[in-house]
């Protein structure tokens, strides 16, 4: 009975390591898409103060 209660102990450890790597794995890509969304949204800002080739408040018309 104490080996079973042995070998059900290290099963379940076995599968804590596996599920702590599992969530250090998360975590590290949760902050690498954060920077990446606060990147974008610094460049989205750095790009509405300046002019742009595509004209944004008229319409477009074809053939013009």
């Amino acid at each position: 009975m104490l080996q079973e209660s042995l070998i059900c102990i290290k099963s379940i450890e076995y599968d804590l390591q596996k599920t702590k790597k599992a969530l250090l794995a998360t975590a590290s890509k949760q902050v690498e898409l954060a920077d990446s969304l606060e990147s974008l949204k610094v460049t989205s800002l750095t790009w509405q103060g300046t002019s742009s080739c595509w004209p944004r408040n008229k319409s477009y018309t074809p053939g013009r």
